[in-house]
């Protein structure tokens, strides 16, 4: 008999996203704090999960982007 049940996926993909800008010369990296275990408090690239619903890499780059930062995905390069 078939367990009809749902299971995550065996591979479970992910965008982190490495948005750099230039400031007086310098190079600077956007980290955020992670808010979740492990290494809660930490700085952290923004990123996470694809949806298991499809999502496409791009698609789940612009919501992370989103969800992670004030930062509007419109105008960011990915």
């Amino acid at each position: 008999m078939q367990d009809d049940a749902w299971s995550p996926p065996h591979v479970l993909l992910t965008v982190d996203l490495v948005i750099l800008t230039l400031r007086e010369g310098r190079l600077h990296v956007l980290l955020v704090e992670r808010g979740e275990d492990p290494f809660r408090g930490m700085p952290a690239l923004p990123g996470g999960f694809l949806n298991h619903d499809g999502e496409e890499i791009l698609d789940a780059a612009h919501r992370e982007l989103d969800e992670e930062t004030a930062l509007a995905s419109s105008w960011v390069h990915l």
